[in-house]
């Protein structure tokens, strides 16, 4: 009996196993390469035996094919690559397959007889967009393992490199040589990191980098760069790369601007499933952000299941840059399609150097989770920072998250430039960067401040300063600091200082106190957090004409609550002095006292509420994420008399609504409305000054009533409109040569009461409404980090002035042109 139950089990046993074995399918591994470059290519179609059945490679250009039947051929085809044939005599791994490219590229098809069957297949993708896109479900979560390598390209030289030294080829044959050599050896950086997402619906969106390794630094601030790359999913209207929006190819109205062909068709060896694959491209004689690339549709609910893009026009002078953006999409228990690897490829070739530098983003997902339990406390303004402990992680929980190990090469990086680091202190000369571009020197414990070094206005003239405050090097919770200046032209010395300290920094709770002696626009506002434009209030006070010489004391307490609102609440003592000609009226019993000094006590409140607005996170800092709601600004004073030495008893009320929204095929509209209330009779100094930009300079000053001459007019009440719409690109384009067309209209009403109490000014108010349009022309030449153009605005209504050349003003622009 012993003996015979052995025998069965074996019998089972080797049953067992040769069912398996007849089981098993056939299959291959592999590598799919570009002959020339040795550049992994992504989603080739591989079919196996001479069907349309088989696999396709992926982001990597890695790919498993198995197969029922023993494999005897594989066929490779791919959009602009030679088709290969590739005969299998037995079961095979890390086989390495190279294809050549075309020597030329088909022109755009024209479909003559019936609709193109591409857009068919087009249509059904929009029609499950929202049931496809990542972002439209109830709630996701997911870890990522990035890595970003920046390195050089040394199997190309460019010819225009040796042409510009003829005369000694031989030393910069050398020198690409030794470049060579080094790059061969080691990347010039390289980057990993591990973050953490939770998303829940509509758009709560939590990520945080748990671990961080960067070669050559310590500060894992570079870690934000690899996850600001490009969009996360294909499936809204705009694809952004690097920040720039580009009309996604699957988007409302797409099938008139873009052309789409069938290139190929892979049916699974499941009989169920089949992938479609369709080059992209926008229409010719169409003009817009466009890209261009190939889409894997898979016929299981018309979903994107590999897709490729490139930006279809980017050219920059003396530069040659490319951009490849690839995205992998997996079906998730059976259901979900789920990217599971973004990949962003940047190439720039400098004509003065000889190899391309290559800056390669890939990121890959995992551990995905579509039911996860998710609970609302869990998600607040902060969308993405970085842990403590990131670049604290030890080696065996990298190895735990990495796809594969680390080659000779990235070991070899890290070991050389982590060596160069530490001696050339690559950590503290980011931190200077990082200082200087917040208007910082750093000094030890010290930031000395860059804009109070050098300013200019009509009134000082040249002036001459110095500022500082404590660093968080001192410490984390308070800073003080304070500035001093001279003016050459009113040869009058100002300076202030202050003291803040932060209690609770989740709520940015903070008490500051501060005092200055310094000029201040008569008339001017300003809001609480209000971004500036680089080229705006940065020279419009050159032409300021009118300031008070302003002492003013202050004690304020700064919060955030409920969630998107900033809250600061001063108690001011001010006394102001007009440095121009100018007395205001008033009225004791039957005299009139004449007065140009002026003393306030003031309790102000200044609110700005920014809906949806998140944050990523730097240590302390926190840098806004762009959206698309609008924002909104208040100030609210109430000034008292017979209290801190106050001499006028008054409200005052000013409000600013800015908002922008993008439109795929017409650009960028910006509306901006501000308005304004004040009681009583007050000085001018109280006034609201209109915001001018009319200047003998010519510059153009962004938001600003550029036709209307500076202190033109004066309102205690007023509302005024402003509207900016930039078609970008849109309208013209030629190589190198993109200007950037943009029309304005503002608009301008107001009243001014007891104007008779302003002696000597000649005041009045736009009682009915002020008009100008515009039309600016940017970019004309452009000098890579910004550009310059022409603009002309014209000043018409009630308010035009008799001589008609003196209603118009003819500006230079400025913009950043990245």
């Amino acid at each position: 009996m012993y003996k015979f139950r052995n025998y069965i089990i074996l019998v089972i046993v080797s049953f067992s196993f040769t069912f398996i074995t007849i089981a098993q399918p056939y299959s291959i591994t592999g590598k799919v390469i570009n002959a020339t470059t040795g550049a992994a290519l992504p989603f080739v179609n591989i079919a196996v035996n001479n069907t349309a059945k088989g696999t396709s490679t992926d982001i990597d250009g890695k790919f498993t094919l198995k197969h029922n039947e023993t494999i005897t051929s594989i066929k490779l085809t791919y959009v602009g690559y030679e088709t290969k044939i590739i005969i299998i005599s037995e079961n095979k791994s890390n086989l390495v397959i190279k294809l050549k490219e075309k020597q030329f590229q088909l022109a755009e098809v024209t479909i003559v007889a019936g609709e193109n069957p591409a857009h068919r297949i087009i249509r059904n993708v929009l029609a499950n967009r929202d049931l496809n896109n990542p972002e439209k479900q109830q709630s996701f979560s997911y870890t990522s393992y990035n890595k970003l390598i920046c390195t050089s390209k040394t199997d190309t030289v460019i010819n225009a490199f040796t042409d510009r030294a003829k005369n000694d080829t031989s030393r910069i044959d050398s020198a690409a040589l030794e470049m060579k050599e080094v790059f061969d050896s080691i990347h010039l950086f390289l980057m990993e990191s591990v973050t953490k997402r939770k998303f829940l619906q509509p758009d709560k969106n939590y990520e945080e980098v748990v671990a961080s390794r960067v070669s050559g630094f310590k500060n894992p601030i570079f870690t934000f760069v690899g996850s600001q790359l490009q969009s996360f999913s294909f499936y809204n209207e705009r694809f952004t790369i690097f920040d720039k929006n580009y009309v996604n190819p699957i988007s409302n109205g797409c099938t008139s601007k873009y052309f789409y062909q069938i290139e190929d068709t892979i049916y699974a060896d499941n009989n169920r499933d089949t992938t479609f694959i369709i080059s992209y491209h926008p229409k010719s004689k169409t003009n817009f952000e466009g890209l261009k690339g190939l889409l894997y549709i898979n016929n299981f609910h018309w979903a994107i299941e590999n897709a490729t893009a490139h930006p279809a026009s980017l050219q920059k002078k003396d530069l040659n840059v490319e951009i490849t953006i690839q995205q992998k999409y997996q079906l998730i228990d059976g259901k979900q399609w789920f990217p599971v690897q973004l990949n962003t490829i940047l190439s720039v070739q400098l004509k003065q150097f000889p190899y391309p530098f290559i800056f390669d983003a890939r990121g890959y997902l995992n551990e995905i989770n579509l039911k996860p339990e998710i609970s609302k406390k869990t998600f607040n303004i902060i969308e993405m920072e970085i842990k403590d402990s990131a670049n604290l992680q030890s080696e065996i929980f990298w190895n735990l998250h990495r796809i594969d190990s680390l080659s000779k090469k990235e070991l070899k990086t890290y070991h050389v430039v982590d060596s160069i680091g530490e001696v050339m202190n690559f950590d503290k000369k980011l931190n200077v960067i990082q200082a200087l571009m917040n208007n910082k020197i750093p000094w030890g414990i010290i930031d000395i401040e860059i804009d109070k070094f050098l300013k200019y206005n009509e009134y000082e003239k040249l002036r001459l300063g110095l500022g500082m405050h404590t660093s968080e090097k001192l410490s984390d919770k308070f800073t003080f600091g304070g500035y001093w200046g001279y003016g050459f032209g009113d040869k009058a010395h100002k300076y202030g200082g202050d003291a803040a300290y932060i209690f609770y920094r989740p709520w940015d709770l903070q008490l500051k106190i501060a005092y200055s002696n310094d000029i201040t626009e008569s008339g001017s506002s300003q809001f609480i957090n209000e971004k500036k434009s680089l080229f705006d209030d940065n020279y419009r006070e050159f032409f300021a004409r009118l300031f008070d010489n302003t002492e003013k004391s202050s004690v304020a307490v700064s919060f955030r609550t409920l969630r998107y609102l900033q809250i600061n609440l001063a108690l001011v003592k001010t006394m102001k002095t007009a440095l121009y000609n100018y007395e205001f009226a008033i009225k004791q019993d039957a005299a009139t006292l004449l007065v140009n000094q002026f003393n306030y006590a003031d309790l102000q409140l200044s609110m700005r509420y920014a809906y949806k607005e998140k944050f990523m996170k730097v240590k302390f800092r926190l840098i806004p994420v762009p959206n698309n709601y609008p924002v909104i600004w208040l100030n609210y004073t109430k000034g008292f008399r017979n209290f801190l030495d106050g001499e006028y008893d008054y409200q005052k009320v000013e409000i600013k609504i800015q908002k922008s929204f993008y439109s795929n095929y017409l650009g960028k509209t910006t509306f901006t409305a501000n308005a304004g209330y004040a009681d009583n009779n007050l000085p001018y100094n109280l006034q609201f000054g209109s915001r001018a930009g009319y200047n003998d300079a010519y510059f153009d000053i962004p938001n600003s009533f550029n036709t209307m001459r500076f202190n033109e007019f004066a309102t205690n009440r007023y509302v005024s409109m402003m509207f900016r719409h930039s078609f970008g690109f849109l309208l013209y384009r030629h190589n190198n040569f993109k200007p950037e067309v943009v029309v304005l209209t503002n608009a301008l009403t107001g009243s001014l009461d007891n104007s008779v109490s302003h002696r000597y000014m000649n005041l009045k108010s736009p009682d009915k409404i002020y008009l100008e349009s515009g039309l600016c022309i940017n970019n004309l030449l452009n000098l890579n980090f910004y550009g310059m153009g022409i603009g002309v605005y014209y000043r018409f209504g009630a308010y035009q002035l008799p001589k008609v050349m003196d209603n118009w003003a003819f500006k230079w622009t400025m913009c950043l042109a990245l």
